[in-house]
């Protein structure tokens, strides 16, 4: 089992937004605000940010799906937990990383396909009518929850699901970095 960890743990590592920042001021800004779509989305626009959003959601399920089909389903759970790990920690960027929206989202979307489907059309709805990346991202994860109890995923797979996308809260929340809460607020909306 710790090979699933540390499989998804190197595959959350690669950062789509470092790879894509074009000038060490960019590469700066991603280590003090976030490694992800969000900011990726205030320094380069809203193609390179969609990019990165790819990217962070693929680098997820890929190594879920494997996982899941040549180890065990336990194992994608900590392949999984490793890919968050990876992107809010990774080893080849000093451990400064994003706050794991998107890995997250495609743990759960190679975990529970047509829960998490459903959680995406949510977010998706809630980032239209509040342009919040933040909102979007917790009535998706609530829904995708809902949505997983409801079709009968085992219990183990609910709280996974609950738990999961809680930690990436509790994470996002402790590594504010040198933030303040309310920038933090402002730079959840994203313009038009």
């Amino acid at each position: 089992m710790p090979i699933a960890l540390i499989t998804g743990y190197l595959a959350g590592c690669v950062s789509f937004a470092h790879i894509l920042a074009r000038q060490p001021r960019e590469a700066r800004h991603l280590n003090k605000h976030g490694a992800g779509a969000s900011t990726v989305y205030w320094l380069r626009g809203p193609r390179v940010a969609i990019v990165v959003l790819l990217g962070d959601f693929a680098k997820a399920v890929i190594p879920v799906v494997l996982v899941r089909w040549l180890i065990s389903p336990e194992a994608a759970l900590l392949t999984g937990l490793g890919v968050v790990l990876g992107h809010n920690l990774p080893l080849f960027y000093g451990f400064k990383g994003g706050r794991g929206v998107a890995p997250g989202a495609g743990v759960l979307t190679a975990l529970t396909p047509g829960a998490a489907g459903l959680g995406l059309a949510v977010a998706a709805g809630s980032f239209v009518v509040a342009r919040n990346t933040l909102i979007a991202s917790a009535t998706g994860f609530g829904a995708n929850v809902f949505f997983a109890w409801l079709f009968g995923a085992p219990p183990e797979l609910v709280i996974y699901a609950a738990a999961l996308p809680l930690g990436i809260a509790a994470y996002a929340w402790i590594a504010r970095r040198s933030v303040s809460l309310g920038e933090r607020w402002r730079s959840t909306f994203l313009r038009s």
